[in-house]
């Protein structure tokens, strides 16, 4: 489409070196913008360019209380966890609180044998609750090797 006696005039919306986008304004009328019409735009961009700014400025806070708060929940969980099972279930829920995904898993090492286990599973990983990892034997058998002097553990 073809437009006749249109006039256009643009500002950058930024903050500082930032550049967030472009005011952009195409008038179909006969009286071409002027000076005036360009300063108003240019304040109006500066404006706009600072409440940009200002929101990306209060994401990046949000984020970062979340982040903080996540972490004092881990701390809390571990510290006031009543048994090694306990703690990794809560430390399930503060992950998919914080981190969320389709299952996680936490597995140790069980004093007695050495032999892996998943002591707390959620989502797709539920399955997994009280079984042994694949290789868990030949881990067993490294710690046991390793606590009794021998080979070496090498990840």
């Amino acid at each position: 489409m073809r437009r006749l006696g249109s006039t256009e005039i643009c500002a950058a919306v930024r903050f500082g070196h930032r550049s967030a986008g472009v005011i952009r304004l195409l008038a179909t009328a006969a009286r071409p913008y002027d000076a005036q019409d360009l300063d108003l735009i240019t304040i109006i961009a500066r404006h706009a360019g600072t409440a940009v700014e200002t929101a990306r400025l209060f994401a990046l806070q949000d984020l970062q209380r979340q982040r903080a708060e996540g972490a004092a929940d881990l701390a809390r969980a571990t510290l006031e966890a009543s048994s090694v099972e306990d703690g990794a279930v809560e430390l399930l829920a503060v992950l998919d609180r914080n981190v969320p995904s389709i299952g996680k898993a936490i597995g140790v090492a069980r004093a007695r044998d050495g032999v892996m286990e998943y002591i707390a599973c959620s989502g797709t990983l539920d399955i997994l609750r009280g079984r042994q990892p694949g290789g868990a034997d030949r881990l067993a058998n490294l710690l046991t090797r390793r606590q009794a002097g021998g080979a070496h553990v090498h990840a």
